[in-house]
Formats: structure tokens, C-alpha cells, sequence
């Protein structure tokens, strides 16, 4: 710096005296920098900088006044009280073969049908659902359809994936992908995937936490912010079990994360013991944003 400070500063290195009237023009420099500095800054009144386009914020904050005047769309509610609605994970779960892939489909005919009940829970109107399985083969599903007598008129608002070799491999981006293409082609209302064990490997936290993951990408991307309804198991029962009401969330099968990730939960499982008991008890174990329902008993037909 040829201002006078740079021979200063190495006159007092050397313990020779400095000249005090060189210390203005350091303060000078400086304040001459920071202006320097400041206009580098980009005013926020002048936009983005030229040539980088300004990215949406990943986080949005609203005031209470604002928050207490949003109107929740149309038909974001599609079954009971919150338990199953747009943008929402609801897990489905009981012990294998009591039922639950049946109690899945009924409410997939009864909302492409357009009916106002499923299991004592109000439809609150018609809604497409997608069915994304893997235990069913297509003997059982032509057997169901058939028994049905109107399968045709269904074709416009419901959607069942033939069962693939293996598992659902969600964790192949291409699966992925065209997974989502068939989505946005169809636009359901609700996506159903069965089972939850059919599309991981393991269920430890990681890996429930990765599945979760690609389950909200492909529904973010299918434009309807469409509910998913997860079918899932029940642990294996342990001595002295006594699990009622809310409690029965803990016998999922797997992490808690699964549980803690859900808006809903709903549990069925058999009356009794007795293997030509056709009965169930469907139970909802969490309902985060709406009323806990009694529990209520089924005839398996």
C-alpha cells in the first residue's frame, strides 16, 4: 500500500519511530475498502444477481392471521374424519391373512363406485385409486373382479399393477419413474401400496426412512397430491399382549418410524382364534388430525 501505512507499520517492526500523521490515511483506506466491499453486495431491491435465477425459498412461514384464513381445497378429505386425506401417509396393518388386502380392495370398488360407506367410515365423494401390489396373482384378482359384476364400469377410476417378480423394487430408479409416468397418466386420488414389506429389504430405520422418502417424491410429482394408503403387518403377538385403542400403533411390525410417519392408523385384526370365525375387529389406533373412532366388528364375506 503505497498510502504511507505499509512504511509505518515496518518502522515500528524495526523499533524505529513512526510518523503519527500516517495513522489517518490507514483509516482512510480502510473505510475506502468497506465502501468497495458494500458495492460488490447486490441489492436486494435490484433481484437476482444477472445470469442465476432466484430459487423458491425451502421453507415458508405464516403469520396466524394467515394461517387461520386458509380454506382447505375441495375434496382433500377422502374417508372418515382425516383418516385418509390428500398429501397423507394412512398405514393399514394387521396379522397375515386376516383380511386386509380384501378390506383395501372393497374400499377401492366402493369409492370408484361412487358409495357414501366403507367400514363405517363416510366416502365424502367418488375418488380414483391406484393399487400398487404384490401378493395377488392374477387368478385371485380375475376372481374378484368377475364376482363383482360391473368391473367394466370401474375401469375409469381404479388401477391394479400386475404382481411382479419378487419384491416392489422401489429402490430402482426406473421403477421409480415409470411408476410415477403411470401416475400422472391416471391422477389418482389415492395410491395404495401393498404390502409395505414387499418394498423393502429390511426394516430398520434407514431403510423404512428411504422407502418414505421415494413413497412422498413419486406422490409429489403425480400433480393430484394424491393420499397413500399403506398396507402393512402386525408383529408377531408376545406374552401378555393386552394392546386396545391406541396402543395397538405399537405392534406394527418394524421401526416406529413407520408409525410416527403416518397421519393415520388403522389396525384389523380376527375376532377370535377360531379359524372358521369369519369376524374382524377393525380398530384406529392414530388419527392425528382428526376424532378417534370406537372400535367396530366385520364379517369377512
Amino acid at each position: 500500500d503505497e498510502s504511507g501505512a505499509a512504511p509505518a507499520a515496518a518502522g515500528m517492526a524495526e523499533g524505529v519511530p513512526c510518523d503519527v500523521g500516517a495513522a489517518p490515511a490507514v483509516v482512510d483506506v480502510a473505510k475506502e475498502n468497506h465502501a468497495k466491499v458494500a458495492a460488490l453486495r447486490p441489492d436486494p431491491a435490484d433481484g437476482p444477481r444477472k445470469g442465476k435465477e432466484k430459487r423458491k425459498p425451502m421453507i415458508e412461514f405464516l403469520r396466524p392471521s394467515e394461517i387461520a384464513e386458509y380454506v382447505t381445497p375441495e375434496n382433500h378429505f377422502l374417508v372418515g374424519d382425516s383418516l385418509i386425506q390428500r398429501g397423507a401417509m394412512t398405514i393399514f396393518a394387521g396379522p397375515g391373512g386376516v383380511g386386509k388386502s380384501r378390506a383395501v380392495f372393497s374400499l377401492a370398488v366402493a369409492a370408484a363406485r361412487g358409495e357414501s360407506n366403507w367400514m363405517g367410515f363416510p366416502i365424502h365423494f367418488g375418488f380414483k385409486t391406484m393399487v400398487v401390489q404384490s401378493e395377488n396373482g392374477l387368478p385371485r384378482l380375475s376372481k374378484d373382479f368377475k364376482n363383482l359384476g360391473d368391473a367394466a364400469g370401474l375401469d375409469n377410476r381404479m388401477l391394479v399393477s400386475a404382481p411382479p417378480d419378487g419384491m416392489i423394487a422401489m429402490k430402482n430408479p426406473n421403477f421409480r419413474d415409470d411408476l410415477t409416468a403411470a401416475a400422472r397418466e391416471f391422477g389418482p386420488d389415492m395410491i395404495v401400496f401393498d404390502p409395505l414389506n414387499s418394498m423393502v429389504s429390511d426394516s430398520q430405520e434407514r431403510d423404512i426412512i428411504e422407502l418414505l422418502a421415494y413413497l412422498r417424491q413419486i406422490a409429489g410429482e403425480v400433480g393430484t397430491n394424491p393420499a397413500l394408503l399403506v398396507v402393512h403387518h402386525l408383529r408377531k403377538p408376545r406374552e401378555g399382549d393386552k394392546h386396545r385403542g391406541r396402543s395397538m400403533a405399537n405392534l406394527l411390525a418394524g421401526s416406529y418410524v413407520i408409525t410416527s410417519s403416518a397421519r393415520a392408523v388403522m389396525t384389523l385384526q380376527a375376532a377370535t382364534d377360531q379359524e372358521d370365525d369369519p369376524h374382524t375387529v377393525l380398530t384406529v389406533a392414530k388419527c392425528n388430525d382428526g376424532m378417534m373412532a370406537p372400535r367396530s366388528a366385520w364379517r369377512r364375506t
